[in-house]
């Protein structure tokens, strides 16, 4: 039975409704790196044969006001690189995207809370970063409280919650906000089953009551067709299909089934190659049980397949009144083509490694180490080489031209007593003047501790340091004297 029981049927938005989001020959590309050397070396030189992603490769489609769009693919197809662009996470390297409305994307349902905030206040949290203001939050924090079925955990701090109750918060929170566009990207893994088809219907609730635009993204076709009546398949960031989600899901199984088959073909014809290229008793055992094992595979996966196409040519002759004939928005075989090919070349270069040879993990090691000192030595260069202000300084330690006094070049900075009024309160003021020069000046705590233990000495005390020379004395005739130099 339908966890959806009882809700009305899936709406179809009118083909005159508003375009909210477009998509212009979109291509996103993003470069891959086999392994951590890889990365470093592109941060200083341009990789000569580097691996790309064509995440979206050319991708143009249109939603309309109302429509509820599945996106089926595989891992690495472009789904999620597709939501990110409407959601302004990241953006094209060609074409346009246009969107109109208030975006709610339940990509990371538990991404603005504070762990240390209680339920009720994050949500108030999570609506200022949503773009509500006190009274419209007011106006959904019953409903969000409500809907996540938290009682009385809705006022602890949110780091006492289950992770599935953060999820339930977020979900809440994001679907209640009356958006003009809700994202999902695979959101309905929340909680137990009783819960994920509270979720469904409120997003088909929404859907229908609300004229909201919805992009659902998920592995699971029921799912899929359950809430979305149009659907597109992606395959390694192209289009192969746009149309009816029954329909969809029918082309996405036959060509599933299909590079399934072939990768299985391929592999059985290198076991069998091995078998004909060896005399080794154990070897040639093993390389038959493989044979049989994935001769098996591929039987029952071509059975599969065959039902799938017959499936798909009875729903195309119910619908279109002819099995080869789809109203709807199929890729060309140049683009189904380059779409195989990449997703060949995406295997490929996942499963080959890079070579990891021990001299060249020790010459990356050195270069790692030797740049990593020579931004040390440039951080220490500008630190020690910083200009000194000393009238910056002066004015910082609030000083009297009584007891300080800068040179006319402006290289040198005096602190005295005056030689007429030495007194005990006097002493005390200008030995705060001068730990406050000192600090202003970045000099270290360890300077005015030796000052101040050695400071009732007579005599003359010097210090150098790599922007300044210190020296200081203290005399009946002459007070304290601390003088600061500029090197």
């Amino acid at each position: 039975m339908s966890e959806l029981q009882g809700i009305k049927d899936l709406k179809v938005a009118d083909e005159n409704a508003e375009v909210i989001i477009k998509f212009d020959n979109v291509c996103k590309t993003y470069t891959l790196y086999r392994n951590d050397q890889e990365r470093f070396k592109a941060l200083f030189f341009k990789p000569k044969r580097p691996i790309l992603n064509h995440a979206l490769d050319h991708v143009s489609f249109e939603v309309r006001k109302g429509e509820a769009i599945g996106i089926m693919g595989d891992n690495g197809s472009g789904k999620s690189t597709m939501l990110k662009t409407i959601t302004g996470v990241t953006f094209p390297d060609e074409g346009t995207v246009q969107v109109k409305g208030v975006v709610a994307a339940l990509l990371e349902l538990t991404a603005g809370f504070s762990l240390e905030m209680t339920g009720r206040e994050n949500i108030y949290l999570k609506g200022y970063v949503l773009g509500l203001n006190d009274e419209e939050i007011k106006d959904i924090e019953e409903r969000v409280i409500e809907f996540a079925e938290l009682g009385d955990y809705i006022d602890q701090p949110v780091r006492t919650y289950s992770s599935g109750m953060k999820m339930r918060l977020g979900f809440a929170i994001n679907v209640n906000i009356e958006p003009d566009i809700l994202v999902v990207d695979e959101a309905l893994s929340v909680g137990d089953a009783a819960f994920r088809a509270k979720c469904k219907t409120k997003i088909k609730e929404v859907i229908q009551e609300e004229d909201v635009t919805v992009l659902y993204v998920s592995h699971n076709p029921v799912s899929v067709k359950e809430i979305c009546p149009r659907s597109i398949y992606l395959k390694k960031g192209h289009i192969i299909f746009d149309g009816p989600t029954e329909e969809t899901h029918l082309v996405y199984l036959v060509d599933k089934r299909t590079m399934q088959i072939n990768r299985l073909t391929n592999k059985l014809n290198g076991f069998k190659e091995a078998l004909n290229n060896t005399d080794d008793e154990n070897l040639i055992k093993l390389s038959e049980r493989k044979i049989a094992k994935i001769s098996s595979r591929i039987d029952t996966l071509k059975e599969d397949l065959e039902q799938n196409k017959k499936a798909l040519a009875k729903y195309r002759k119910e619908h279109y009144g002819s099995e080869n004939i789809s109203k709807s928005k199929e890729a060309t075989d140049e683009v189904k083509a380059k779409a195989d090919i990449a997703a060949q070349n995406a295997e490929k270069s996942v499963t080959k490694k890079a070579p990891n040879g021990t001299f060249r993990k020790i010459v990356y090691a050195a270069v790692s180490v030797l740049i990593t000192g020579l931004v040390i030595f440039a951080m220490c260069f500008s630190i020690l080489n910083a200009r000194v202000d000393f009238e910056s300084v002066y004015r910082e330690i609030g000083a009297d031209s009584k007891y300080c006094v800068i040179s006319e070049d402006g290289n040198s900075m005096t602190i005295d007593s005056n030689p007429e009024d030495i007194s005990e309160s006097n002493n005390k003021e200008i030995v705060k003047m001068i730990h406050n020069a000192n600090k202003a000046l970045g000099l270290p705590e360890s300077f005015f501790s030796k000052m101040k233990k050695t400071h009732e000495k007579d005599g003359i005390v010097k210090y150098d340091y790599s922007r300044l020379k210190i020296q200081w004395k203290r005399s009946a005739e002459t007070g304290l004297e601390v003088t600061y130099t500029k090197k």
